[in-house]
Parts: structure tokens; sequence; C-alpha cells
């Protein structure tokens, strides 16, 4: 095949005729064996040791992720690993980390909240050989370096113009906010090379992969052991294969109810609650426009909250639409990309304390985001997609003391295109056994 990626991967392999050779990507080889009933040879030799982690005994689960991701590495060199949120993803990176034996690797991440988080894990397992690629930091040189797809796509591209637009806004499509890191010619050079020379990429949140700009960073290290991580690895626009092609198939899966069951996580108590409006729109972004800036609706969702157990996250699609939330709900605070990475932490810690009782989030907080004492979320800003549906609810499933239930409210607002995709999000999540959901 010579067309793009996504056109390319067929969605299924039907059979293997005679000797002919069937070239596709390494990550698809699983599917190509279980469809052809063939055994394929392996294209790696993986040799791993006993894993000792000071301070943390490593759950059942996550060592028997670590052991498939293994066995699939001898078969590609590429493994996806499906696991809810609260289930420890990034322990199993590392888990996989210390059973290679430390190879140099990246950890590549879509912000710099989930760099930092991902450090303090590492740090945990008593790793302090880890560089940070960030504003303020060009640690390129260390054996784990933790950057952002943005900043590498910077230095492969070697930089933004006006022609890049598009790149931009195909970010803003996934959700993604365009890091803009200033990088010398030696700095850009320096991590270029230690990024194509990299034996192991790690990529979270792996969903995103088929961004043109997530694969061109995947692509430029085509020999590296590749290991993807998500609670959701698949996609609504029929582009799943594509993630698997780069990063291989999915080789273990934990849910959310899996989770629960084993005491890992709460379940989730889900209100679908229904608020109507007067008002027919004629298009899809006219009825984007009269649900946000509705104050009417703002002060309800307002009046909901001061019902919630706190604290409460208010999760929603826009930043005027988060500032108009915001500025309605007493003691609340807006956090949105325009905010530093520096002063979200702080924020974010603030919340972790206690010291801080209601935020207002754009969807930066859709992915990765680690608050065990959050105790309730209302989505109040609409949306189709499974994935980030789920994403969004595990934000409150994570334990703490005193916590049964992460309590859940879904902005149901009854007018053309927002009811239809509230019938989307209450579908997935009843693939889940354990949530309650109801209406109101």
């Amino acid at each position: 095949y010579d067309r793009e990626l996504h056109k390319q991967v067929t969605r299924r392999i039907y059979r293997v005729w005679g000797e002919n050779p069937v070239v596709t990507y390494r990550g698809l080889a699983p599917i190509l064996e279980r469809v052809s009933g063939r055994p394929l040879p392996k294209l790696f030799e993986i040799q791993t040791r006993e894993v000792q982690v000071q301070g943390y005994e490593p759950r059942k689960y996550q060592l028997d992720a670590m052991n498939a991701v293994t066995s699939q590495f001898e078969k590609c060199g590429a493994a996806t690993v499906q696991m809810a949120t609260g289930g420890g993803k990034t322990v199993v990176a590392k888990l996989v980390h210390e059973a290679l034996n430390r190879p140099k690797t990246f950890f590549v991440t879509l912000s710099t909240d989930l760099l930092l988080q991902a450090k303090e894990v590492w740090q945990r397992f008593g790793d302090k050989n880890v560089g940070l690629v960030m504003s303020g930091n060009m640690d390129y040189a260390k054996n784990t370096v933790m950057a952002t797809v943005q900043t590498l796509n910077k230095v492969i591209n070697e930089s933004l113009d006006d022609t890049d637009k598009q790149m931009m806004n195909e970010l803003a499509s996934e959700g993604i906010k365009y890091d803009d890191v200033e990088l010398n010619d030696e700095d850009r050079k320096r991590l270029l090379y230690e990024y194509s020379t990299s034996e192991l990429v790690i990529f979270d949140e792996t969903q995103h992969v088929p961004a043109s700009t997530a694969r061109t960073v995947v692509k430029y290290n085509d020999t590296s052991l590749r290991l993807g991580l998500s609670a959701t690895p698949w996609r609504d626009d029929g582009r799943s294969m594509d993630i698997y092609a780069f990063m291989g198939t999915v080789a273990h899966v934990t849910n959310a109810s899996d989770l629960a069951d084993m005491g890992y996580v709460v379940p989730a108590d889900i209100t679908m609650y229904h608020i109507d409006h007067s008002y027919t729109p004629v298009s899809w972004p006219d009825a984007k426009r009269h649900v946000f800036a509705s104050e009417d609706r703002a002060k309800r969702i307002a009046e909901i909250v001061r019902s919630l157990p706190k604290p409460c996250m208010v999760i929603v699609k826009e930043i005027k639409h988060g500032r108009l939330q915001s500025s309605v709900i007493d003691g609340s605070i807006f956090v949105s990309s325009e905010v530093t990475p520096e002063l979200r932490k702080s924020i974010f810690d603030r919340v972790r304390a206690n010291e801080q009782s209601v935020i207002v989030c754009t969807t930066l907080a859709d992915e990765g985001l680690d608050i065990p004492n959050l105790r309730s979320l209302v989505l109040a800003g609409g949306g189709k997609s499974s994935t980030r549906a789920l994403q969004r609810v595990g934000r409150v499933l994570r334990p703490d003391e005193g916590k049964d239930y992460g309590y859940v409210v879904d902005i149901v607002d009854n007018i053309e295109y927002f009811d239809e995709h509230a019938e989307r999000r209450r579908k997935i999540y009843q693939t889940e056994p354990r949530w309650r959901i109801h209406d109101e």
C-alpha cells in the first residue's frame, strides 16, 4: 500500500494468500497471526529481569500487564495496555522499564501536567535518573526523558510558521494545546538525537496517535520498542486500527469495574440531569453558542454544585464557557490552558489538600489528572466521544478515605444535537456493570 496510514490499514485482514508476502505494520502482527492461524517468528529477542521495587508492592494485575507487554514485545516490539483511571498505567510502564533493565527511554505525553505526574511515579520507584523537557528544563541526557508530543514534533519539524496552522488546528481538535517551548539549535539537535536513538518509547494517552502530529513523533524513531498506555485505546472516528499499527494491539485490559471489584477504585454514581431549552438551533455551532452562553443554565449548574460533596470539579468545553460558569459559582477557580503549568499544579495541589472546594476546568482535565480526594464531578460540556466520556468520569473514581462512590452529574441539554450526544454517553457508561446510572 502507498496511501496514508488511515487509508491503508484495512479494518480486518481477511486471508493470507499462499506464499505471497503480506506487508503490514509490525504492531498488527498479533492480529495477522490470529486471523491467519500461522505463528509468526519473533521479531525481537527480549531479555527481562526480576523486578524489585523499593517501597512499593506491585499489584497482581500490574505484573500481569507487565508480563503481557514483554511477551508481545518479542512478537512485534509494540504493545498497548488498556487500564482504567486509577489502575496505575504509569506504574505498569515503570515495571516494564525495570523488567527490561532500564533501557534508554522516552516517556511521551500530551501535557506538562502529565509529565510532572509521570516523573513523580518514576521517583517513587527510587529512580532519580529522570529528565524533563519543558519550559525551563532541557534535561535530555538522563536515562529516562519525559517530553511532550508537541515539543518533539517541533524538534522534528525545526520550527512552526504560518503553514503549520493546520497542524495546530488538528491538535486543537484532539483537545491538545500546542506547547510553545523555545529551543536553540544545540538543544534541538541533541534532543532529536536522544529521541531517535532511545530503545523504548512510552506513549501516554495513545488514543491520540492517529493525529498526524503524534504520528510524526512515533514514526521518527522506527526501531524502538513501543508501549502505549490508555484507559480508552480506541477512536470513535474509525481510526482505532491506526493506534494498533504503530503502538501494538492491546496486550492487557483492566477496566473500571475490574478495579472496583478489587477495591482499587470506587464505582461511579452517575445522574443524567436534564435541562430543557426553548430554542431551536439551525446548526451544531448555533446549538453550542446558545447552550454555553446561557446564564440560566450556568446558574442551574451552580445550584447542583452547591449540593454535591466537595471537592467538586466542573468540566466545560470552552474557555468563554468556563469563565461564565465559574463566575456564578462562589469561591470557584477557573483553570484552563491559559494558566501556566506551575500555577495549575499549585491549584490542583490545593484541591488535593482540601483547601479549594470547587474548580472549573476546560478539557485539559480530561486525561491523566490525579486528584484522589475529588468527590464529585459535573460534566457541563456535552460531547459525543466515548473515550472522553470514560476519561472524564475516571477523574472522580480514585479511592480516598470515606469515599464509597464517585458522584457524577452529566448535564443533558434537551436540545437538538446535545440530546443525541448524551445518549451516546449513556451507552458507554452502561458498559461498566458496577456503575449506577439514573435520571433527574
